[in-house]
């Protein structure tokens, strides 16, 4: 077979067989289904051609092997993160050639896209396969009768990106995983599982909607059974028996109920989720399986009382609007910027939103589910469009789709058929008709459309069962309007915001200001920010030269600005935190502090339970480990509730600590809220580079230049500024900061500056003394903002200016010494990426704008990260707490999650579990007695694998 398709079997098997492999009868039955089905991934490189011209199907290139595909493009990805494709809109194709074993012949084989962005079609062996027309959803073909088996077969797809949605930019291209499925001619297509859950009883009745095709040409029995597993453990068996139809796709409707002792609610806090296993064979032998998982809540929604209930306890939840894209892979997101994403907002209290425009890929959908975020899900149909009409079959066929491809996912509440299309003149017949053919694909779930029109009278509005509404700046009496209109509507603000904000990360808003102007209305029950991220736009009004649309508290390559840290002061988890008397005593040897927590009253936003969260406190030393520290659970706690004093004590064991942090986590693991008090002044900071040039904010005028102060962040400083005289004037001031750079703008030229880097913090501050600077340049020095290490290469995101034209790259091996560098020249806005170099290699790279100039950036080094395992965690030590241990960590960038194990002093073998957020610092688990020591190691998990183990020792 060659090694190439036998490691490509070993893989699909593996794919099957590691199974919870801690449960024996788990993992057989997952080992029994390698032998009836696998996957074979088609990711990886495909030729790539453009067609500008629209030419390639009149030329038929599907079927010609003498049309060269120059270029070579991995899947998936976008051709927009390629320096030569990155405004590129039209069609483009796709080749692979792939050899087909002959021992597959007879099998069922579907060629599965999850995502192609967006009107595609597909080609085998130049034989036409299948069309679709939005590529953020999944679609497939039986290709069985096409492939050539034992030969080599090509496959060749035509993607087009013209399609807009809105401001969201049109990515292009193979834009999710690619597979061939192989099944045997019976197997499942999709099981529906629908929960009912009885709170007064706590049982739950479930329904199955099992699909089964029979690609037989004849009627075939089959036998099965539905298992459904709690935490690995079998709980249920549903047995069944049915006759399928030839050539057909039967439906089996399956019951069961869940007693009491087997229920565990699916919440925001605590998203357990269950997983169901479908085993059909024939004659006694199995010739399928499919795995989904699902969850079980309940969701009430009370238009009279206006109150909208989780598991039966009222939430006035927040939440965030994604636009799921960033500049480095476009809207192709990898699993780790998914998860960090996702562990972000869950940090920022997110628990409900209208997400975004359009349908989420799976691996995002399975990662709401597991850390419990509530949305509304929508097809792609927003502003004045001509797919706002009554009874339009393609919006109903997305609908379809959406909905029968995401039915199990206990993250989605409801289903959107728009976003502020109220202005067409066919609104309300096209939502009111939308929604009745919606409802009944899924009668569990809550069927909306998202109004920027509420305050009039007529408006689709009416339509949805959850009042979802647009309005920026100060909008509660936009809320009150609305209200006085459609008083039978529960409102919930989908969008809401400031304004565009900029890129510089000093950027902020306003935002406590607009939470209290919704705030304390009792039919208005929480609210999403429009946005989470910066994102790439060329829509009217974007206001940014480089291509980013700044409406995010966080840019486009997830730096955070100034207004994340706002917005998390006006949304932490209680409505007052208050830290006080933090000291060291006895010797430095005893830390305590005190600390007093308000609840949120009832009708605030946010407001909702409270159940097993915890506060945590920890003291440093100046090498960032762990000298003393503590944990304490919270009890239950709901809106209204009183306040709770609590004292802080702990011994230090290590000398020379530095500050004390104390943090508000919830029972996820998220650090949600936390201050830290410093016990001594910050150590100097390190200056990286400083000098003037032209600022980019201003066109004209004499005061045009300012100087830029770059630094390495120092963990012993709260925040910075910069302290200066002009000429010998007056000394001044900047504000402070938190960023990694410090400008002084409104200087002219030949001015000289003296000045000094100030790092700060609440036990004083310390001076890095600069050399003067003399004003002067009329070409501004790139600004780079963002470096990320990629496959062979590098993204480098830059301060883009309405008159940039050309930017150059210059990248060595040997820092500072440019003479035979490589260079990388584009005209290109926002980000560049530079190839061509080798993983694990640390290079040093340089950028300066159009050819004529010789004013480079600072150096700054990278090292390509493809295949590459990653970096392994600083550990920063464990607390003991009686039965419970926490480790604190600094997290990894790219990090998938991490892998913990541990081991007791009275214990010979190690326990091992694993972490699956990204973007946490501190993990409680769970140990036997009391003990007085622990040994603990922890390993980085990424998409190449696992890092070494950094290993730690606690004693209590």
């Amino acid at each position: 077979m060659g090694k190439f398709l036998m490691s490509i079997f070993l893989l699909c098997a593996a794919y099957h067989t590691v199974v919870f492999s801690k449960e024996t009868e788990y993992a057989q039955i997952g080992k029994a289904a390698a032998d009836i089905n696998m996957e074979i991934s088609l990711n990886g490189k495909w030729a790539f051609k453009t067609d500008p011209a629209n030419e390639g199907e009149k030329q038929q290139w599907f079927a010609s092997d003498n049309v060269k595909f120059p270029d070579a493009l991995t899947v998936p990805g976008n051709w927009n993160t390629k320096n030569e494709y990155a405004n590129y809109t039209g069609k483009a194709w796709y080749k692979k050639t792939i050899m087909i074993p002959a021992q597959l012949k007879g099998k069922l084989i579907r060629l599965y896209f999850e995502g192609v962005s967006t009107d595609v079609k597909v080609w085998v062996n130049g034989q036409f396969v299948i069309a679709n027309n939005l590529g953020y959803l999944e679609f497939e073909k039986d290709v069985s009768a096409l492939l050539k088996y034992g030969l080599s077969n090509t496959i060749v797809v035509s993607a087009d990106n013209s399609f807009k949605v809105g401001a969201l930019w049109n990515w292009g291209g193979i834009r999710r995983p690619v597979k061939l499925l192989v099944n045997n001619r019976v197997y499942i297509k999709q099981n529906h599982i629908s929960p009912k859950v009885n709170l007064d009883k706590n049982t739950a009745d479930i329904d199955f909607a099992l699909g089964i095709y029979n690609k037989e040409t004849s009627a075939q029995k089959v036998s099965g059974s539905v298992l459904i597993y709690q935490q690995k453990k079998l709980i249920k068996t549903i047995p069944f028996k049915a006759t399928l139809g030839a050539n057909n796709l039967d439906t089996l409707n399956l019951k069961t109920q869940l007693a009491a002792g087997e229920v565990k609610l699916w919440s925001l806090d605590d998203p357990l989720l269950y997983n169901c296993k479908v085993i059909i064979s024939k004659n006694g032998i199995p010739v399928d399986e499919q795995e989904d998982r699902f969850g079980l809540r309940k969701i009430e929604l009370d238009n009279v009382k206006h109150q909208l209930k989780l598991n039966g306890e009222v939430i006035r939840p927040i939440g965030f609007n994604l636009v799921p894209d960033d500049r480095t892979n476009g809207d192709a997101l990898p699993l780790w910027r998914i998860k960090e994403d996702i562990d972000i907002m869950k940090s920022l209290g997110a628990g409900m939103a209208r997400m975004s425009h359009v349908p989420y890929p799976k691996e995002m959908l399975d990662y709401l589910d597991e850390k419990g975020i509530l949305i509304v899900e929508e097809i792609p149909v927003w502003g004045e469009t001509d797919l706002v009409k009554k009874d339009n079959e393609i919006t109903n066929a997305w609908l379809k789709r959406m909905i029968n491809d995401h039915f199990n996912h206990p993250c989605i509440m409801g289903w959107s058929v728009g976003n502020e299309i109220g202005r067409n003149a066919d609104v309300m017949d096209y939502v009111e008709t939308a929604i009745k053919y919606s409802r009944p694909l899924d009668t569990t779930r809550m069927h909306v459309m998202i109004s920027h029109t509420a305050d009039r009278e007529k408006d689709p509005l009416i339509f949805s069962d959850l009042g979802f509404i647009n309005r920026y700046g100060v909008s509660g009496s936009y809320a009150d309007k609305v209200h006085q209109l459609h008083p039978n509507s529960t409102l919930f603000f989908s969008e809401f915001g400031y304004n565009q904000l900029n890129e510089d990360l000093s950027a902020d808003f306003p935002i406590r200001a607009l939470m209290e102007s919704i705030s304390q209305k009792p039919y208005l029950i929480g609210a999403s920010l429009w946005t989470f991220n910066d994102y790439r736009s060329d829509y009217t009004g974007t206001k940014e030269f480089s291509q980013n649309r700044p409406w995010g508290i966080v840019d486009v390559f997830r730096q955070k600005k100034n207004a994340f840290y706002s917005y998390r002061s006006a949304n932490k988890p209680f409505a007052d935190i208050t830290l006080s008397n933090a000291v060291l005593s006895a010797g430095d040897k005893q830390f305590t502090a005190k600390l007093l927590l308000k609840p949120h009253g009832v009708l605030d936003i946010p407001a909702y339970p409270l159940h097993n969260y915890r506060v945590v406190w920890k003291v440093l030393d100046d090498e960032q480990r762990i000298t003393g520290g503590g944990s304490k659970a919270l009890p239950a706690i709901v809106p209204g509730d009183a306040a709770i004093d609590l004292l802080l004590s702990s011994q230090i064991t290590g000398s020379g600590a530095v500050l004390a942090n104390v943090s508000i986590v919830s029972p996820l693991n998220y650090t949600l809220y936390d201050t830290t008090v410093y016990l001594k002044k910050p150590q100097a900071t390190k200056v990286t580079a400083a000098y003037s040039t032209i600022n980019p904010y201003v066109k004209t005028g004499d005061q045009n230049y300012f100087i830029k102060v770059l630094f390495e962040k120092n963990k012993s400083a709260s925040a910075y500024k910069l302290r200066y005289a002009v000429d010998n004037g007056a000394e001044m001031e900047t504000p402070l900061s938190s960023l990694s750079y410090v400008n002084i703008p409104g200087l002219k030229q030949q001015q000289e500056v003296k000045l000094s880097l100030v790092s700060q913090n609440n036990a004083g501050e310390t001076l890095t003394v600069l050399p003067p600077i003399k004003v002067s340049g009329s070409i501004l020095r790139p600004f780079i903002q963002y470096t990320e290490p990629a496959d062979g290469g590098f993204f480098a995101g830059f301060e883009t200016l309405y008159k940039d034209k050309e930017i150059t790259v210059q990248v060595t091996d040997k820092a500072g010494n440019y003479t035979h560098a490589k260079e990388t020249v584009a005209t290109i806005k926002g980000v560049i990426h530079t190839g061509g170099l080798t993983n694990g290699k640390q290079y040093y790279y340089r950028m300066k704008r159009d050819e004529q100039n010789d004013n480079w950036s600072p150096e700054v080094a990278v090292t390509p990260d493809g295949g590459m395992k990653p970096a392994k965690p600083f550990i920063q030590g464990v607390i003991l707490n009686n039965n419970d241990a926490v480790i604190f960590f600094e997290p990894v960038k790219k990090s998938i999650g991490y892998q913990l194990q541990y081991k007791l002093p009275f214990e010979s073998i190690w326990h091992t579990e694993t972490i699956t957020s990204s973007l946490i610092d501190q993990y409680q688990f769970k140990i036997k007695g009391n003990p007085k020591t622990i040994q603990v190691k922890l390993a980085t998990l990424s998409q190449y694998g696992q890092s070494d183990y950094a290993e730690y020792s606690a004693i209590k």
